[in-house]
């Protein structure tokens, strides 16, 4: 079963121009993490940056540019698609 958090995650991820404002970003990496879909870890070197940037990123601190937020959020709906289909 799928949870309020995963649908917010996936409906945030699959428009057409992701919104990578702060709050939603920060927002975005809160849900993979709350939703246990990856450990702080995973999400770090499956984005190859450190473990305490995602931490950063989570508390809404020090977030990257908003041209690297982007390519973030792809490889995020990316990774969020192949967890939901290894799920069903």
């Amino acid at each position: 079963m799928i949870s309020l958090g995963t649908v917010e995650l996936v409906e945030l991820l699959s428009r057409e121009e992701i919104d990578c404002d702060d709050k939603t970003f920060s927002r975005i990496i809160t849900l993979f993490l709350q939703e246990r879909l990856l450990s702080e870890e995973e999400l770090a070197n499956g984005i190859l940056v450190s473990l305490p940037s995602v931490k950063r990123w989570a508390q809404g601190t020090n977030l990257p540019r908003l041209h690297v937020r982007r390519s973030i959020c792809e490889a995020l709906a990316h990774m969020i698609t192949q967890r939901l289909r290894r799920r069903n």
